[in-house]
């Protein structure tokens, strides 16, 4: 009589690794994973070049391990971002390279000077700069190995050009009045209406006047503006300011925190160029709050001078 072989009985485990290597000619192996869409990259912010803040967009050092002092304007709701430029002009300079330093003598970051006259583009993060004051200082240090040298010697130099800086965050929609004069902003719009009166015309030029004075030298646009349409939602780095006449004198910002913030400048008459007077000078950064009122504003009037002549 045949025997028929006995069953031989596997572990789970193994039967299952017998299935996907072929044996029974069944495969029970995953499908390989298939790579989804490669996510965006988002835009680096876009650099803002220091004469629009105001500043000089060159900085030449001259001399090893001496600090070459300035600084930028952070606004309000961001953060210093990266500072970019051209490094070049390099006179004298063995393996040199500028140390970027905050106001606490931090260090931020280095630019590596060409070994040629050439200029090449920089960027140093500066996003750990100390603010102060709504304003982030910064030292350059040009460090080099040069061999000791005599007073005949040419001292090393370089230079930064078209220097500019970006910012991190969002600039936030203005809120109080001392929103409406940032550390950053490209225009000022002064309404007035298409049929201004008298009061209006002498305060939106003496606006202008101040704005320009308390911007300068940063190149600030401030328009005056007769249109009767509403002015639609902006860039953040617009503002706009209405004048009108008739009505309780002060200052109230009309939908604060929003796209189409507004500040009204009311008053009669010359209570109106009263208000204005808030902008002469940096005390309106103190109204904190979104309405303001001037009780008492002096005229200013440069003092005069008087000329003697020896007979």
């Amino acid at each position: 009589m045949m025997r028929l072989p006995r069953a031989v009985a596997f572990p789970a485990a193994i039967w299952l690794a017998l299935m996907c290597s072929g044996f029974g000619q069944v495969c029970a192996c995953a499908d390989p994973v298939v790579p989804g869409p490669a996510m965006p990259v988002p835009a680096p912010p876009p650099s803002i070049s220091w004469t629009q803040l105001g500043r000089s967009d060159r900085l030449d050092i001259i001399g090893s391990d001496q600090a070459v002092d300035t600084d930028i304007p952070v606004p309000p709701g961001v953060t210093p971002g990266f500072l970019t430029g051209q490094i070049g002009s390099v006179v004298n300079t063995v393996d040199g390279r500028v140390d970027v330093l905050d106001g606490r003598g931090v260090f931020l970051g280095s630019v590596a000077a060409p070994a040629d006259q050439a200029s090449v583009p920089f960027a140093v993060d500066i996003s750990g700069a100390e603010v102060v004051a709504g304003v982030a200082r910064l030292s350059f240090v040009l460090r080099d190995r040069n061999p000791p040298s005599d007073s005949c010697s040419r001292s090393p130099s370089l230079t930064l050009g078209q220097l500019g800086s970006s910012y991190l965050g969002q600039f936030p929609n203005p809120a109080r009045v001392a929103d409406f004069t940032p550390g950053y902003v490209e225009e000022i719009l002064i309404r007035t209406g298409p049929a201004p009166t008298a009061a209006q015309q002498q305060a939106a030029l003496e606006l202008v006047a101040r704005l320009t004075r308390y911007y300068r030298p940063m190149p600030v646009r401030v328009e005056i503006d007769t249109a009767s349409e509403p002015v639609p939602p902006g860039p953040l780095s617009r503002r706009v300011i209405e004048l009108r006449e008739g009505v309780d004198p002060g200052m109230t910002v009309r939908n604060p925190g929003l796209p189409d913030a507004v500040l009204v400048i009311a008053g009669r008459g010359a209570e109106l160029s009263k208000q204005v007077a808030l902008f002469a000078d940096r005390r309106v950064e103190l109204a904190q709050t979104p309405t303001a009122r001037v009780m008492e504003a002096t005229a200013d009037v440069p003092k005069g001078a008087v000329g003697k002549t020896f007979a």
